[in-house]
């Protein structure tokens, strides 16, 4: 990991210290050395029995705020940065899941309270139109029901629908709704002064009257309140779907969500196992095989670490320190041969300090390995929690899509709607049937009155050759009386004969006219009926049409009830795994929080050895300037 040079951070004392480069960091170094060896140098021909031990608590000390400045995080800071990094993680975990267990809760009462109801109540209205009155009606024309019973069911029927639909319209409505309410109360108010004609009929016990309300009104205004009702039970189950699809986003959304930090948990206590140990465990091992080598006197020992800016970097830096003074001593002790006796007392004072401090930072150390061996045991712990904790929140996820066991009413009531459609859709099959034998009925009355148009036009082409036929004869009349008068007393009988075929041509002339004036009479009637028959014909098949339309749409309605039951039936199931898995989630998390408070008390435990390290430094150094 990288930082960009001049940022803060916390020094080995623990106050904020400013990073710098590496090289600045050497060029101090050097220059604070400098100082103290000409430091030395002037301050040697006052102390001349003191000058390496003097030489090496000054170093020591400006080495050991010189460590403290650096480019790397401390051993501290890693920890607590790992630490709180897993923290948040296990928190980000659980307010997503509680989250997502919200979100489907509220889509749960949506479907429930604002659909699930009112889709019952609109059922109970569209039952009550088609059972309660349109099948009253038929029983009481076919006897099972008394006239009393009618009423006194109509009255009822009335009052629920009444009851219903107000329940209905004093919720919440959306705009769509609203639109299909008025469209409902307008084929309503149609409806209600035929359905007080069919009060006033059952009050008078009018069987024929109700046969011909039956026959004439009863469909015609019944059936419009069907369709908005229809629209709003299909809007119900729209916007129901739309909400469990909703809360299907959600969960899968939650799912990936947590998936994802899941994996980049793991990733982070792989990388905070593998941090300590490169970074901590291995330089330990390394700077105590380093100080045990100084310890046995063997000064060509090299001093690993020495230019971290961390707490091991401090500790190497004052090992390196050690060694130095034990370099220099060794050259003090070479260069003044005559003062080996006090130097000899001094060396073994300073070796006797030497030794204490090597034991007790030996202790120290082996805490710190013992720290860090806690704080693997308790990443390699968490690390097990968390995946087990991101195995129950996926399984919570993939629970909470699935509907609560009230989603179970919404299943009942869409069998009852199927029911109720499968009646409407036979009925609507015998409105087909009807149609169909008064569409066929139609076409051969239409038939017959062709027939009758083409026979009247072969008499009337008849006719008019028997006029044709008749005035000829009286020209030929006409003619002989022409010939006979002529012929004189010879033509007489002659002419008598001629006078009769004159006025039976006549006769049949004005029979022929009387013939073609009926005929064109029957021509024009039989024209209009075959016109009016087409009509009809066009009218029964328009109302085929509709019933055909009306057919299609009730099972189309009929399959999207079905569906929605089977998915609600199917949502009903995973909802009681919802409660085990969210317990499981939950004691994953405390057990998490535990081993996240075990690895805080290791980390606190690694910096509490640090800076007690620290203070046996100082109080070293500090007895080293005492002697």
């Amino acid at each position: 990991m990288h930082f960009r040079r001049n940022s803060i951070d916390a020094g080995f004392s623990g106050n904020p210290t400013v990073r710098t480069h590496p090289e600045q960091n050497n060029r101090e170094e050097k220059r604070v050395l400098g100082f103290h060896i000409r430091k030395f140098n002037q301050m040697e021909s006052d102390l001349p029995e003191t000058p390496g031990l003097l030489f090496a608590a000054i170093a020591n000390a400006d080495a050991s705020k010189t460590f403290r400045i650096g480019g790397t995080m401390t051993i501290r800071f890693r920890l607590y940065l790992a630490l709180g990094l897993m923290s948040l993680t296990v928190i980000i975990i659980g307010l997503i899941s509680g989250l997502a267990l919200i979100k489907t809760n509220d889509s749960i009462r949506t479907i429930v309270a604002d659909r699930v109801v009112p889709l019952e109540q609109l059922k109970s209205i569209s039952d009550h139109y088609a059972v309660d009155i349109v099948d009253m009606s038929h029983k009481v024309r076919s006897g099972a029901l008394t006239w009393a019973q009618a009423r006194e069911n109509l009255d009822e029927a009335l009052a629920r629908i009444d009851e219903k639909w107000r329940a209905y319209t004093s919720t919440f409505l959306t705009s769509e709704e609203a639109a299909l309410v008025e469209e409902t109360e307008a084929a309503t108010k149609v409806a209600q002064s035929a359905i007080d004609e069919l009060r006033a009929i059952f009050k008078r016990e009018d069987g024929d009257a109700l046969v011909a309300f039956i026959n004439g009104k009863l469909y015609q205004v019944i059936d419009p309140i069907g369709e908005p009702v229809g629209s709003l039970v299909n809007l119900q189950l729209s916007v129901a779907q739309k909400e469990a699809m909703s809360a299907n986003q959600t969960s899968n959304f939650s799912i990936t969500l947590i998936q994802i930090i899941g994996v980049l948990a793991l990733g982070l206590i792989g990388f905070s196992f593998h941090t300590v140990a490169r970074k901590v465990l291995k330089p330990l091992k390394e700077l105590e095989d380093s100080m045990c080598g100084l310890a046995r006197g063997n000064m060509d020992t090299e001093v690993p670490f020495a230019g971290r800016s961390d707490e091991i970097g401090a500790m190497a830096g004052s090992v390196q320190v050690f060694k130095e003074n034990g370099l220099e001593r060794l050259k003090l002790e070479r260069d003044q041969a005559g003062e080996q006796a006090a130097r000899e007392k001094r060396a073994r004072k300073v070796d006797t300090l030497i030794n204490g401090f090597a034991e007790e930072l030996e202790a120290i150390l082996a805490n710190v390995s013992k720290a860090s061996e806690d704080l693997h045991m308790t990443a390699n712990s968490l690390n097990e929690t968390a995946e087990k904790s991101s195995a129950n929140a996926s399984d919570v996820a993939a629970t909470a899509s699935q509907t609560t066991n009230n989603v179970q009413t919404v299943a009942s009531a869409s069998d009852e709607l199927s029911v109720s459609i499968r009646e409407v859709s036979e009925r609507v099959s015998s409105a087909m049937r009807i149609a169909g034998e008064a569409k066929e009925l139609t076409s051969t009355t239409d038939k017959t009155v062709q027939g009758l148009v083409t026979a009247a036009q072969k008499i009337g082409t008849v006719s008019s050759l028997i006029s044709d036929i008749a005035e000829q004869t009286n020209l030929l009349a006409l003619n002989a009386t022409i010939e006979a008068a002529r012929a004189g007393e010879a033509g007489k009988g002659f002419a008598v004969v001629a006078t009769e075929v004159k006025g039976l041509a006549s006769q049949t002339a004005n029979a022929t006219d009387e013939i073609q004036t009926q005929i064109q009479q029957i021509q024009a009637v039989s024209s209009e009926a075959a016109t009016a028959i087409r009509s009809v014909g066009e009218i029964v098949s328009r109302i085929n049409e509709t019933a055909v339309a009306a057919a299609a749409a009730v099972e189309e309605q009929g399959a999207a009830t079905n569906e929605i039951a089977r998915n609600v039936t199917e949502a009903a199931e995973g909802t009681s795994n919802v409660s085990t898995r969210i317990t499981e989630v939950s004691a994953g998390f405390a057990v998490t929080e535990t081993r996240a408070g075990e690895l805080l008390g290791a980390a606190g435990n690694l910096a509490d050895n640090s800076t007690r390290l620290k203070s046996l430094v100082d109080r070293f150094f500090e007895e080293i300037r005492a002697a």
